[in-house]
């Protein structure tokens, strides 16, 4: 008797330890889900952001020389900007 006490009074321990590790996963689950919508919502801001200021200086250089003008110099700071976070992502993964 004594024995299969011990095993039950084991098996309800490690029941308890496998519930509090599943509530500590679910916790963790949850505030990486989280973290990932703001970076997600952060992203969309930074892109619109980024057209915005493409948009902006392409109206800038518009008034200032000729439209066709205007869309190479915003084209070509674009791909620069687009060659920066490249770099940058690549750099993040290596």
């Amino acid at each position: 008797m004594n024995l299969i006490s011990g095993i039950l009074s084991a098996a309800l321990l490690a029941r308890g330890i496998i519930d509090d590790e599943i509530r500590a996963i679910k916790r963790q689950a949850l505030a990486l889900v989280s973290a990932l919508a703001f970076l997600a919502v952060a992203f969309i801001s930074l892109l619109a952001a980024v057209g915005y200021f493409l948009w902006g200086l392409h109206q800038y250089f518009a008034v200032c020389l000729s439209p066709a003008a205007a869309a190479g110099i915003v084209s070509v700071i674009a791909l620069l900007l687009a060659i920066i976070f490249a770099a940058i992502a690549k750099w993040r993964i290596a």
